[in-house]
C-alpha cells in the first residue's frame, strides 16, 4: 500500500521551483498560505479512480451550467498571485469563478480521492473558508466516501442516506460503496469504479 507524505517547504529556494516547474514535477503541487506542500504523484490506482470518476459525472455536468476540471488549481480570490491555493482532485465550478490560474473561490464540489497520509481532511478548513458547496472525500483503497456539505457558512460531515448513498446538491449524481468498489448513479447509467 503507498502512502502519500507532503513535503512542506517554508521559503523554497527559486531554482528548486524552477526546476520543479522545468520537469513536471510541481503539477499537484499547493501553497497553504505561503508555505508550499511539493504533493507526490499518485499512483496508478488514484488516477483510475479520478478518470474514471470524471468520466462519469462529466454527461451530467454538462446538462447544466457547470464545468468540471481535474486537478484545477482552487485560489483564495481575495490573494493575488499564487501564494493560497489547493488542487483537489476533481472541481465543478460555475464558469463566473473560472480564471487562467484555475477557479477562483466558492467551487459547486470538490473531489480528494485520499491516499493513506495525505493532507486531504486538513484541506475541509481552507474548502469552508471558500465557501465550497460540498466536498467529497474518497478513499483511493477502500473506495469509502464521506461528504460534506456547506451549511450556514460551515461545512457539516453528511451521514449519507439509506446504506451510505450520498446525492450531490450541485448536480443530479449519487456516489456509495459496494463491496469495495464506488458506485456513481446518475439518471443516465450507474457506473462501478
Amino acid at each position: 500500500m503507498d502512502t502519500a507524505l507532503d513535503t512542506v517547504i517554508i521559503d523554497p529556494p527559486a531554482s528548486v521551483l524552477a526546476e520543479r516547474e522545468r520537469l513536471g514535477l510541481d503539477r499537484h503541487d499547493e501553497v497553504w498560505d505561503g508555505e508550499y506542500h511539493m504533493v507526490p504523484q499518485a499512483n496508478n490506482e488514484h488516477m483510475r479512480v479520478e478518470g474514471e470518476l470524471y468520466a462519469a459525472l462529466l454527461p451530467v455536468v454538462r446538462r447544466t451550467d457547470l464545468e468540471i476540471r481535474i486537478e484545477l488549481g482552487l485560489f483564495d480570490p481575495a490573494v493575488a498571485g499564487n501564494t493560497n491555493f489547493r488542487v483537489p482532485d476533481l472541481v465543478i465550478y460555475a464558469p463566473e469563478i473560472g480564471s487562467l490560474r484555475g477557479a477562483d473561490g466558492a467551487a459547486a464540489l470538490v473531489v480528494e480521492i485520499r491516499s493513506p497520509g495525505d493532507d486531504s481532511f486538513r484541506k475541509l478548513p481552507h474548502y469552508q473558508h471558500f465557501s465550497v458547496g460540498e466536498v467529497l472525500i474518497i478513499d483511493r483503497d477502500t473506495k469509502v466516501v464521506r461528504r460534506w456539505e456547506l451549511v450556514d457558512g460551515v461545512l457539516v460531515e453528511s451521514p449519507g442516506g439509506p446504506i451510505g448513498h450520498h446525492h450531490l446538491g450541485c448536480i443530479p449524481a449519487s456516489l456509495h460503496t459496494d463491496d469495495g468498489v464506488l458506485v456513481v448513479t446518475t439518471d443516465e447509467a450507474t457506473t462501478r469504479i
